[in-house]
C-alpha cells in the first residue's frame, strides 16, 4: 500500500443526485427548492399578523355594540376573584 494509490473502500462512496436537470430527473422544476418570492412573503406577513391586528379590535368593537361584553369586562388590572355561589343554607367548602 503506497500514499499515491490511496482510494476509498468499494461501495463506500455514493455520487450525490443531480437536482434540477429535466423532467425526467425526478427532480426537475421547482422541486427541492424554495420558490417563496417576495410577495409570498408579503401575503404571508399580511394573513398573520397584519390582518388579525386590524380585525381584532374591530370585533371587539362589534361585540361590545352588541352587549356581548362590557367595557373593562376583559382587563386583569384590579381583577377580584368571582363570588363563590354558595346554596342556600350551605356553607362554602362543606360536602353534602
Amino acid at each position: 500500500m503506497e500514499l499515491n494509490n490511496l482510494k476509498p473502500a468499494k461501495g463506500s462512496t455514493h455520487h450525490d443526485k443531480r437536482v434540477g436537470r429535466g423532467a425526467g430527473s425526478g427532480h426537475g422544476g421547482y422541486a427541492i427548492r424554495s420558490v417563496i418570492s417576495l410577495s409570498d412573503w408579503t401575503g404571508l406577513l399580511l394573513i398573520s399578523i397584519v390582518l388579525p391586528a386590524v380585525i381584532c379590535p374591530v370585533i371587539h368593537r362589534l361585540v361590545v355594540k352588541a352587549g356581548w361584553v362590557r367595557e373593562g369586562d376583559l382587563t386583569l388590572a384590579g381583577a377580584k376573584a368571582a363570588p363563590a355561589t354558595v346554596a342556600a343554607g350551605t356553607e362554602a367548602g362543606s360536602k353534602e
